[in-house]
């Protein structure tokens, strides 16, 4: 019998690898994005975006390929060390009972039925695995036609469309096609749809079924080797409440009176014992052995015992408010792994500064998200699993930007709401607003820049007047750091202004200036 603890974290290494990949196909669509240039013929468009397409489908294939052997061996290695495990602690029931257990490798039956589970589970997870590229190139397809609607309706810059289509792919993430039943009871038709899932929750889900099922049926399969009957199911706290009904009961193999069946059970669907995502095991047990739970402790585990924010949850319940937690924060540094690319790769200054502010943003939305979390923990008294908060690709690098960004921003916000000056406070790039020789920069450049300095100079009078629009918790903040804020943006319309004035006078000494 495996601990759910087992089962809960055997697939914590594999899902290491696949998050690897999941950060090279997001890096790779950032970069084909930023590939594009500006959008303005559609016929060129439409071929560029083809052969992206055709590259970026090959390009997965590759990477789902390089990985393949990594995971066939670690898969193997999971089966057989978890199957070794069940197998010798149901064995210490059947030798105090006098009888003679063989090991695993000794038993036909019992291989038969590990390398069966195996090669499902391994089967599975390469039909997973391939539909990331068919939901990547969705997903460069949404991306490449968002930037080119926005761009032909003349409302937004080639800047502002790609920061958008890469904001919306970072978000969502790389996600896998899943074939999944819905059952009697959560529709009543029983349609069989198709459903995207992110690829570690997929993952996670697919190992620890997988390697939950075939223990099972292993240690099924090594009681009747044993002539016992009777098996005895485990119970944990947090259990979803149709498992609740008959976690630590008793199940007879036979069907014999006074137990539980397998149907009772649901054993072999997917929403009962031995389904998806069930942490449950069972042991071997004779009539007259007492029961591993008392009906007090069955009872405790569905207790709402748990208070948070005021309000009292079972453990279920509050286990589904950490996960959430979780998956907000993944996402969040999935986010910030995207942007961190697109700084990287872009060559486009006004690009990398605007890349730079949802780095800046998403930073300080994850050190929230991750202090909630914190404080949920603590409150709660529930374990914090930090592999569930892993994204591959958010590494010590990554971190370190991220932490320092987010104490600078905090940093600012509490020197404002102190009545600090706010030009301390805000430490404008003065490179940014330096004037570089202008005698020395082409025509071409000056009029880019011109463009691009009136657009932002739009954006701060639209956050002057509608600042809501760009800080949704504005009313939160403290009023002195709101007149701080809006004395930042007008100075900076003030330089946007002279630097746009001094472009025009340096193109009119040319000659090359239209009024």
């Amino acid at each position: 019998m495996l601990s759910p603890d087992y089962l809960d974290d055997c697939a914590n290494q594999l899902i290491d690898h696949y998050s690897e990949l999941e950060k090279r196909i997001v890096a790779d669509i950032v970069r084909r994005l930023l590939k594009t240039g500006d959008i303005t013929e559609t016929a060129k468009w439409e071929i560029l975006k083809a052969q992206e397409l055709g590259l970026l489908y090959d390009d997965i294939l590759s990477l789902i390929a390089s990985q393949t052997d990594v995971t066939s061996n670690h898969v193997r290695t999971l089966f057989e060390d978890a199957g070794i495990e069940t197998v010798n602690i149901d064995n210490e029931k059947y030798r105090k009972a006098g009888k003679v257990p063989v090991d695993i490798r000794q038993s036909d039956n019992m291989r038969q039925v590990l390398e069966a589970g195996y090669q499902k589970t391994l089967g599975n997870l390469q039909n997973l695995t391939m539909t990331t590229a068919i939901t990547s190139q969705t997903a460069f397809i949404n991306a490449s036609n968002s930037a080119y609607m926005m761009v032909t309706s003349g409302a937004f810059s080639y800047q502002d469309a790609i920061r958008t289509a890469i904001k919306e792919m970072a978000q969502k993430g790389v996600s896998v096609l899943t074939d999944t039943i819905k059952y009697e009871g959560t529709n009543k038709n029983g349609q069989h749809y198709t459903h995207e899932d992110k690829i570690d929750v997929a993952i996670r889900r697919n190992i620890l079924t997988g390697v939950g099922q075939t223990c099972k049926q292993v240690s099924l399969t090594n009681a009747k080797e044993n002539g016992f009957d009777l098996m005895e199911i485990n119970a944990h706290s947090g259990a979803r409440p149709s498992h609740a009904k008959w976690q630590g009961k008793r199940v007879s193999l036979s069907g014999r009176k006074g137990y539980l069946s397998l149907h009772d059970i649901g054993y072999g669907s997917a929403e009962g014992f031995g389904g998806c995502n069930c942490r449950h095991d069972w042991y071997p047990v004779d009539e007259n052995d007492v029961p591993m739970y008392t009906t007090d402790q069955l009872k405790d585990f569905d207790a709402k015992n748990i208070e948070y924010n005021g309000k009292k949850y079972t453990q279920y319940e509050a286990t589904q408010i950490q996960r959430r937690k979780e998956r907000e924060i993944r996402s969040l540094k999935r986010e910030a792994v995207a942007y961190d690319t697109a700084i990287k790769e872009t060559d486009d200054e006004e690009l990398k500064s605007k890349f730079k502010e949802d780095f800046t943003e998403t930073s300080n939305k994850l050190k929230d998200k991750e202090k909630a979390l914190t404080d949920f923990t603590k409150e709660t008294g529930i374990k914090r699993d930090k592999s569930r908060e892993q994204v591959q690709g958010f590494d010590h690098s990554i971190a370190s930007k991220s932490t320092w960004t987010y104490k600078k921003s905090q940093n600012g916000l509490t020197s404002a709401q102190n009545g600090g000056n706010i030009e301390n406070t805000i430490k404008i790039s003065m490179q940014f607003f330096a004037e570089k020789d202008l005698k020395n920069q082409n025509s071409n450049t000056l009029k880019r820049s011109i463009k691009s300095f009136e657009k932002r100079i739009i954006e701060h009078k639209e956050k002057i007047s509608n600042p809501k629009k760009y800080y949704p918790n504005w009313d939160t903040f403290d009023e002195r750091y709101q007149n701080g804020l809006k004395k930042h943006w007008k100075k900076e319309i003030s330089n946007f202004e002279q630097s746009i004035q001094n472009r025009i006078e340096e193109l009119k000494n040319r000659g090359d200036f239209d009024e």
